[in-house]
């Protein structure tokens, strides 16, 4: 867009390759999503998918707009935090409800 408004007009924005490396993405993205989506079922995908939302959402930040990640003793909790989610992701699309096959009731014996 800064292309666009910094008097270069349409054609500015139409010969630069971030246009295009934008539309790949995207569109590797929803291959990526749609390929996820049929491994599993969604509620068996859908953890996964918020965890590596918020992944790339932190690589995004830090490698394109310069953020910086709180270093020292806060790595620590952030870590174990961080395991502590994925370990939940990976449970609950192992859980047989998520399979949508739950197991049945079990029955009482007379």
């Amino acid at each position: 867009m800064a292309r666009l408004e910094g008097g270069g007009g349409a054609v500015a924005l139409l010969t630069s390759w971030q246009l295009y490396a934008t539309a790949a993405a995207g569109v590797g993205a929803l291959f990526l999503l749609q390929n996820a989506l049929q491994a599993g079922t969604l509620v068996a995908v859908q953890p996964m998918l918020t965890l590596g939302d918020a992944l790339i959402s932190v690589a995004y930040g830090v490698t394109l707009f310069g953020e910086e990640l709180r270093t020292g003793w806060w790595v620590l909790p952030e870590l174990v935090a961080l395991a502590l989610i994925a370990a939940g992701c990976v449970e609950l699309a192992r859980s047989p409800l998520a399979a949508g096959n739950p197991a049945p009731p079990a029955r009482r014996v007379r």
